[in-house]
């Protein structure tokens, strides 16, 4: 199995943090069958973009065009079939369902049991209508931290200030630990959870960081203005229930290294960093080479395992087969390695003891994915057009599509931008009796443009600023405008030069008709293969299950 794959499932297994909802019923609905295969509401509304549509027929329309996609990708897939590619898009995608079965391992182990209570939400609710103004100090023991806690409770926090002093933090050492105001999900939750079981005044007893231990005291709170709960509550939600996830996939993460029982030779490790090349690569975006170690030093087991034992030699051949190769230069970077390597392989295998492998739900994804790198091939077989294009049709096609490479006309001025009308007025009478329209845009315009001495443009019409185009696209060339007035300020504008339209050449708009001329026929082969193939194979839409696809839940669905 691919390493590189694996470490993308253990990836999504740590970070996926997508939240099922109450549509899982909707979107196992079919709304397209293509000869044996379904097309359900869940595969459609993975491709579309819910928005507002003017009618019923525009948005029927729209949803007709993304799902003739997906039905044109189940009749190449079937196709695909015929055509002996099976053998080879199951080679490619040998390790897919171990991958696809780690990911439905954390659907199952994390996402179905971090499950949040409309009491945790009012809960949440309730404390997010206090903001906390705290201090803290933060010691890199327990011992210090108990010390200087027991100073603290001695003087009646007087003394707060001054210890804060031997902080570790160092960014509010001198401020006497202050943290400032802060709010519910604003902060890091190891503090959050600490700071609002704290009254006022209240000192907390030293508690465990990742940066150390820490002692925290709410010097002061005020109420904040919330919108109401049931506007509040779908997003309390979301953050409680990617908390749970977070910390329900960590501990199982943490099971899952102690029932590894990894244990290290470091003189191995240290024989790997010794044969690691130490010089940089020449591309920085490559990975260093791998160590060369001679038959006897490649037989020495670099680590044991529940996995069983495992060789340098070996663990280098995994290196090899990676798509990226590893670093393997330090000690931190070899034990990281192999401790990604040995988690993975336990997560594959207990996905697999719990048959998710063979789960509806992977085996769905895996033929899906299938389907597409069948399709692909078939598409890659077929749909292919002329390699060569004659001159005198790329001319044809140049001469009847013009309009596709017209420059439009472009409007070059030099403005002056400043804040009151009369201002504006004196400027303009000194530009009508002969004033210098660069030196006085140096020295008075508050536009960005003084530094280029008002230079404003050249711009086309549809991309000249709002406020600013009308004027620039009315004045002939050298005349100057009234005062007018624009949210930057009052605008005086002068038009210095005008691109008239035009065209791109023939030749250097070549290479971008060829391609436009081939993706014209891809399109056309396409359609024709479809067309035959919906001969071929029946196909079967329903439109009242389209038109419910992609809609927000109801409230009841909600429920």
């Amino acid at each position: 199995m691919s390493k590189f794959s694996i470490i993308i499932a253990t990836t999504m297994f740590i970070v996926l943090s997508s939240i099922t909802g109450c549509r899982e019923k909707i979107a196992e609905k079919i709304v397209a069958r293509v000869g044996d295969r379904k097309i359900t509401v869940g595969d459609f509304e993975g491709r579309f973009r819910p928005k507002v549509f003017p009618s019923e027929e525009e948005e029927k329309a729209e949803k007709m065009k993304i799902l003739n996609t997906i039905i044109e990708e189940k009749l190449f897939a079937i196709a695909g079939e015929k055509e002996d590619f099976v053998e080879e898009v199951d080679k490619n995608l040998e390790d897919y369902p171990e991958r696809l079965a780690v990911n439905q391992l954390y659907e199952e182990m994390v996402v179905k049991k971090a499950k949040v209570s409309l009491l945790e939400i009012r809960r949440t609710y309730r404390k997010m209508e206090r903001e906390l103004h705290g201090r803290h100090i933060l010691c890199e023991t327990k011992e210090k931290a108990d010390s200087v806690y027991r100073e603290i409770k001695k003087n009646d926090a007087k003394n707060f200030t001054e210890l804060a002093k031997i902080s570790t933090d160092t960014r509010t050492k001198d401020k006497g630990g202050d943290l400032g105001w802060f709010s519910w999900g604003k902060m890091n939750p190891e503090h959050q959870e600490v700071a609002y079981k704290l009254k006022k005044g209240e000192i907390s007893k030293p508690f465990e960081t990742r940066s150390g231990w820490d002692i925290l005291q709410i010097v002061d709170e005020r109420p904040k203005k919330l919108n109401p709960l049931e506007e509040e509550k779908e997003n309390i939600m979301k953050t409680l229930k990617r908390e749970k996830m977070s910390k329900i996939a960590n501990d199982y993460l943490e099971k899952i290294k102690k029932r590894a029982k990894i244990k290290y030779d470091t003189t191995v490790i240290a024989l790997l960093i010794e044969k690691s090349s130490k010089d940089k690569p020449p591309n920085p975006f490559e990975p260093a080479p791998l160590p060369v170690l001679t038959d006897e030093e490649g037989k020495r087991i670099i680590v044991t395992s529940i996995l069983g034992e495992l060789t340098a030699a070996e663990l280098l051949e995994k290196a090899e087969k990676a798509l990226r190769k590893p670093p393997l230069n330090t000690q931190d970077a070899v034990k990281g390695y192999i401790e990604g390597d040995f988690i993975n392989q336990l997560l594959v295998n207990q996905a697999k003891r719990m048959h998710l492998h063979k789960s509806p739900e992977v085996m769905k994804k895996y033929n899906d994915v299938k389907d597409s790198r069948l399709a692909g091939e078939y598409n890659k077989k077929y749909v292919v057009p002329r390699e060569e294009i004659p001159e005198e049709e790329l001319e044809t096609y140049f001469e009847k599509n013009k309009e596709e490479f017209k420059i439009e006309e472009k409007r070059e001025t030099r403005i002056v931008v400043v804040k009151t009308q009369e201002e504006a007025d004196n400027i303009y009478r000194t530009l009508k009796r002969g004033g210098d329209i660069k030196k006085i845009a140096k020295e008075k315009s508050t536009h960005q443009s003084k530094n280029r001495e008002g230079k404003f443009g050249p711009y086309t019409k549809s991309r000249f600023p709002e406020g600013y185009r009308a004027t620039a696209f009315s004045l002939r060339r050298r005349e100057l405008s009234e005062p007018f007035k624009t949210r930057d300020g009052f605008v005086i504008m002068k038009l210095i030069n005008i691109e008239p339209e035009s065209y791109m050449e023939f030749e250097k708009v070549k290479n971008r008709i060829k391609s436009n001329i081939k993706n014209e026929e891809r399109e056309l082969v396409k359609q024709e293969l479809v067309d035959r193939l919906k001969n071929e194979i029946p196909v079967h839409i329903y439109e009242d299950v389209l038109l419910m696809a992609g809609k927000k839940e109801t409230g009841e669905e909600k429920k």
